[in-house]
């Protein structure tokens, strides 16, 4: 029973990680074709997405 609650809790982070990288992706193309350059590409686009995640865990952790 303990492996199985092991497992499930790596599956969960291992999706939330896969989920944050979707997001991402997904939020840095939109706003590229919103501002009409390639945002991607700019080294910030990678912490300001970090940094909204980090905010976002921390609001959550707070509320419970």
């Amino acid at each position: 029973m303990a492996a199985a609650k092991v497992q499930l809790e790596a599956d969960r982070v291992i999706a939330e990680a896969e989920l944050r990288e979707d997001v991402i992706a997904l939020a840095t193309e939109l706003a590229s074709r919103v501002v009409g350059e390639p945002l991607g590409e700019l080294p910030r686009t990678r912490a300001i997405a970090d940094e909204f995640f980090a905010d976002t865990v921390l609001d959550a952790a707070s509320t419970d």
